[in-house]
């Protein structure tokens, strides 16, 4: 059977359709791995600057919309310092 115009371009249409499906399914497993870190610093903005307010365990949907990943030794150290107030339940 002869190759036409349409099942080339159909035969093109199902190998973009399957590397389109292929990518998405790597980009969703690497959405699943993700995990959240540690602790997340919470800022406020005062006068157009950011100022650091409190530290939040990483899964906390309590922050402000301005975070920044924070390792364990870091938080301990802002909360100790006095910097910033934790979150009840937080560690220091």
């Amino acid at each position: 059977m002869p190759f036409s115009f349409l099942s080339v371009v159909l035969a093109h249409v199902q190998d973009a359709l399957a590397a389109a499906e292929q990518r998405e399914a790597e980009l969703r497993a690497r959405r699943l791995r993700r995990e959240p870190p540690a602790f997340v610093l919470s800022y406020l903005r005062e006068g157009g600057r950011p100022v650091p307010d409190s530290v939040h365990a990483g899964d906390c949907r309590m922050t402000s919309r301005n975070t920044k990943p924070v390792g364990a030794a870091e938080a301990r150290r802002l909360l100790a310092d006095g910097h910033v107030r934790g979150m009840r339940g937080m560690p220091g």
